[in-house]
């Protein structure tokens, strides 16, 4: 570090025995604060601010040995001019301290000449100050000092961009150089401290570097070139043919690969350093707006292979994607397919609701008729395919609640075709295919009791089928509310979870399909009975309507049991899990969100939220039950429901007239969905005999609102509901999920899909197939992606894919891409090899298929 003035006037004393007054002339005074903290034992400072007799007195009172150091904040009198200056005796006698921090500096880095001239050409503008120093870091080393990196260092500085150290990189610099563009203001004041530093001449070499442009002076303007440039080729790289309806191939297209490779290079290393913020996207769409995306999209189409989506971009993506719907949803969900993982979430989010809307209408319109025929084929389609559209609804609906709150920029863009998607699930799927189930259902139970008109076992029947034969430790976990599709989504995200088993099947609730009774169906029992007076179901004559009271029931039939809350458990620790597991062969959990939420008025439009919630809720509880050595886990429900966004005042209906045996008016049950009495008026709704739709045996009858309308219930909210006889409320899931000691499952295989193998311009989209859903016979694998010589060398990137999809019934989501773009190494060669290998086995490569490299030659300048 520089010497203090101490140690400076030291020296001259030393070497000179006869030296008594050292002068320091500081015009400037920038040592007056090293002046006004002088500390030295043998040195005197003394101040001359009007140098005459009274300084030269201050002096000789020193003393004839005292050294003194003589301060005077003005210039050195010019020697024409000496004969005038009050001191001029003391200064010819003596010697004046001339200060080279600049060389002394130097010396103490122990620079070569070329080096100390850097020096001494930046050292008062920028190296004396220790902040700028602390900034360049090992720049300023021997080992490490040129023109190039101080001049990037200084750049770095001045952008205001990189905290406190350096960048490491010119690509970083040059993202700094766009970034700070976006504020003419701060481009400015940028632009002036480099101009007075001899820093423009480089930063315009760099640029026209990296950007292939003629040799002009750093400006605004060169950067807004630049920006196109960059913004062009990065949207259009990827593309096969160049159209020739492409406004901009002639101005701003390059065909150079080393420029394109550098301009790749550039947008990797921004996107990799944390404080080059905002993104490259935002920075090029804010720099570049001439560079029309909707021209580009005129020329190549919408669905073209752009290197990445711009915002104009993405909104005509979702654009197009919508108007495909409904009678295009394949091709709608293709389009949004790749914005589903955008980086921009608002984005991500419109194009998740338009892929949910598209795969409710795919599902739909593969039926000609919902109407499809015998009560068995309505659960079988249900169960098999049709649940899917409730599905895809309850997501589409969950993430347009978040996209309405949050007034995403992408809502105008799907509100009315989501306003359409709310009416045909309502009109296409949910009444029409409820009406003719419920009106078919009415007419069979008419004639005998349901259990034995369908194949589908009643809910009743739940403990004598899947408990009470089976030995091994179990858990049954009774979610409320957990309708069929529901624990279908629940069995797919368990599907990637390794040495898990799953079987999902389907029983029917009752009629009125109620939680008391539901939970009661699903212990053992002989009997159930409803109390008309407190509508309480008993058990074989005891009360169920509480966890004590089946507690106590389950006991009955299994000494060994326990019945839990979900609360009571999920915040055990695996110690505390395990103690309490151990004492039970078979314990019931009663878990409670989707209803606790939906059954509320003021909550129910949360009811999308609480499944998606119910779904991870579950997965991590049962992982948590195997880790307390539970390896058999039933999740279940007491009733389904159904959830209807949009619910008009023509859904709405006044109850029926309902009678007691004795005449008078009264009832048993009476929900939104339904009303158990012992008389009900004729001809109103779907009406059944209580007897032949559950297992009670009183002789009441049961009435459930005409297609899914609600009756007028005071204080209950309208868009959840159950009770009723519809599909969705009636077809309860039994997911059965059993956690095996050894993985038995094979990886999924995977196949390259890109048909064309030929690389242009340096870059490859390539593009894989999942061969196979995620399942409990098919487990994940992870693959890393390159391009490779034929020596085996790696000449791109290298990129990880996760094969973990679950999705049986849809191929279209196994599909994978990456970009790979060719390093330098790769120029001189034409032909190459991408070869992907199992990370557990990066020896031999599953996909290994040449490649021929075609390049357009030209010079870079």
């Amino acid at each position: 570090m520089p010497k203090t003035l101490e140690k400076r006037a030291e020296e001259q004393f030393n070497r000179r025995d006869a030296l008594r007054v050292l002068f320091l002339f500081d015009p400037d005074e920038d040592h007056r604060e090293a002046i006004r903290a002088w500390d030295h034992p043998e040195i005197e400072c003394i101040e001359a601010t009007q140098p005459g007799l009274s300084t030269v007195y201050r002096i000789e009172k020193q003393g004839t040995d005292a050294n003194v150091l003589l301060y005077t904040p003005s210039p050195r009198p010019p020697a024409a001019d000496l004969g005038s200056y009050p001191l001029a005796d003391l200064l010819i006698a003596n010697a004046e301290l001339t200060v080279d921090e600049a060389a002394e500096l130097a010396d103490e880095l122990d620079l070569h000449p070329e080096q100390r001239r850097l020096v001494q050409q930046y050292y008062d503008s920028d190296l004396r100050y220790k902040n700028r120093r602390r900034f360049l870091g090992g720049t300023l080393s021997r080992e490490r000092l040129t023109e190039d990196r101080l001049k990037r260092g200084l750049a770095a500085y001045y952008l205001d961009l990189f905290g406190s150290a350096a960048p490491s990189s010119t690509n970083h610099v040059i993202a700094g150089v766009l970034i700070r563009a976006c504020d003419t203001e701060a481009f400015t004041d940028f632009r002036e401290a480099c101009t007075a530093r001899d820093l423009d001449d480089w930063l315009g070499q760099q640029m026209a570097q990296r950007f292939a442009l003629d040799r002009v002076g750093f400006s605004h303007e060169m950067v807004k070139t630049a920006s196109q440039r960059l913004k062009y080729n990065l949207l259009t790289q990827p593309l096969d043919t160049v159209s020739a309806d492409d406004p901009y191939r002639t101005t701003l297209r390059i065909e150079q690969t080393s420029v394109l490779t550098r301009m790749r290079d550039l947008v990797n290393e921004w996107e990799a350093h944390s404080r080059l913020s905002p993104s490259y996207q935002q920075v090029l769409n804010a720099l570049a707006p001439e560079v029309d995306e909707a021209r580009l999209m005129q020329a190549y189409g919408s669905e073209a292979s752009f290197g990445y989506l711009t915002p104009a971009l993405r909104r005509e993506r979702l654009r197009q994607a919508v108007a495909l719907l409904p009678e295009q949803p394949e091709t709608s969900q293709q389009t949004v397919q790749s914005l589903r993982s955008s980086d921009d979430q608002a984005a991500a989010e419109a194009a998740h609701v338009v892929w949910h809307m598209a795969a409710f209408y795919r599902h739909v319109n593969a039926h000609a008729s919902l109407d499809v025929g015998a009560l068995d084929a309505f659960v079988d389609t249900y169960t098999t395919d049709l649940h899917r559209c409730d599905t895809h609804y309850r997501e589409a609906v969950r993430i347009m609640q978040t996209i309405r709150r949050e007034q995403s920029r992408y809502r105008s863009v799907i509100d009315a075709a989501y306003e359409s998607f709310l009416h045909a699930y309502a009109d296409r799927f949910v009444q029409a295919m409820n009406i003719p189930w419920q009106q078919k259902l009415e007419a069979e139970a008419a004639s005998q009791p349901i259990r034995g008109a369908i194949r589908i076992p009643s809910l009743d029947q739940f403990y004598a089928r899947h408990v009470a034969s089976v030995e091994k430790k179990t858990a049954v976990i009774i979610s409320d509310g957990l309708r069929y599709e529901v624990a279908a989504a629940l069995n797919n995200a368990l599907q990637s979870t390794r040495r898990k088993h799953t079987t999902l099947n389907a029983m029917l609730a009752p009629i009125p399909s109620i939680t008391s009774l539901g939970k009661a169906c699903l212990l053992p029992h002989e009997t159930l009975t409803l109390n008309p007076n407190a509508t309480g179901i008993h058990v074989d004559g005891n009360p169920a309507n509480s966890t004590r009271q089946r507690s106590k029931l389950l006991k009955a039939r299994r000494s060994d049991a326990g019945v839990f809350r979900f609360e009571d458990l999920n915040g055990l620790t695996t110690d505390e899990g395990r103690a309490r597991m151990k004492e039970h062969s078979l314990v019931y959990i009663y878990h409670d969100r989707i209803d606790r939420y939906g059954d509320k008025a003021d909550t129910e439009t949360d009811t999308p939220t609480a499944a998606y919630e119910t779904i991870s809720e579950l997965q991590g509880f049962i992982q948590k039950l195997n880790n307390w050595n539970v390896r058999r886990v039933l999740i279940t429900a007491d009733h389904g429901f159904l959830y209807d966004d949009s619910v008009p005042d023509a859904m709405q209906e006044p109850f029926p007239s309902t009678t007691r045996a004795d005449g008078t008016e009264g009832y048993v049950v009476r929900r939104s969905r339904c009303v158990v009495a012992e008389a009900i008026a004729a001809d109103h709704g779907y009406q059944f005999e209580v007897p032949a739709v559950s297992p009670l045996t009183d002789a009441w009858y049961a009435v459930v609102p005409r297609a899914v309308n609600r009756y007028n219930l005071s204080g209950a909210g309208k868009r959840y509901a159950h009770g009723g006889a519809s599909l969705q409320e009636l077809v309860v899931p039994v997911l059965e999920v059993e956690t095996s000691r050894t993985d038995i499952a094979e990886k999924v295989d995977v196949r390259l899909l890109t048909s064309k193998h030929t690389i242009l311009s340096g870059v490859l989209k390539a593009e894989f197939f999942q061969m196979q859903s995620i399942s409990n016979t098919v487990r994940p694998r992870t693959i890393q992606v390159g391009l490779y010589d034929n020596q085996g060398s790696l000449i791109s990137n290298s990129e990880e894919l996760e094969l973990d999809v679950v999705a049986p019934e849809d191929p279209g989501q196994r599909t994978h891409t990456c970009l790979l773009e060719l390093m330098p190494q790769a120029d001189d060669l034409n032909a190459c090899r991408l070869c992907a290998y199992d990370v557990d086995d990066p020896l031999n490569a599953i996909i290994d298929q040449p490649f021929t490299i075609q390049r357009h030659f030209g010079s870079d300048f």
